[in-house]
């Protein structure tokens, strides 16, 4: 599936799931995830927040592609599930509550690698 940009870095459609952890770093999924990231960092300070809220609706942008990219990648790594969706927890929370100093401690707790 390909993906429709607009000039608000918004997004129409989802990225193709990806079951195959193999081929996840040259899916459009990760591309979506990647790029949405690298163009988030540019509206945040030191701290992690994006104070300025007239950057607030293009990091809405940024997090739902964010969010569209893990939930894609997701079946591709089931043993990372619970990590995962808790990151997207914490991202949903952070634009809730305003972009402030971001608080991903629940993914961090999730995160067990060496299990």
């Amino acid at each position: 599936m390909s993906l429709i940009t607009t000039p608000s870095n918004a997004f129409i459609g989802e990225p193709e799931v990806v079951e195959d952890a193999s081929v996840a770093e040259s899916s459009a999924a990760w591309a979506l995830l990647k790029d949405a990231a690298v163009a988030l960092r540019p509206l945040q300070v030191k701290d992690g927040s994006v104070p300025n809220a007239g950057d607030h609706d293009a990091a809405r942008g940024h997090v739902a592609a964010i969010i569209a990219g893990i939930r894609a990648l997701a079946p591709a790594f089931p043993h990372d599930a619970e990590y995962l969706e808790a990151s997207v927890k914490d991202f949903e929370r952070w634009v809730a509550e305003g972009f402030g100093v971001p608080d991903f401690l629940d993914s961090l707790v999730a995160f067990q690698p060496q299990q």
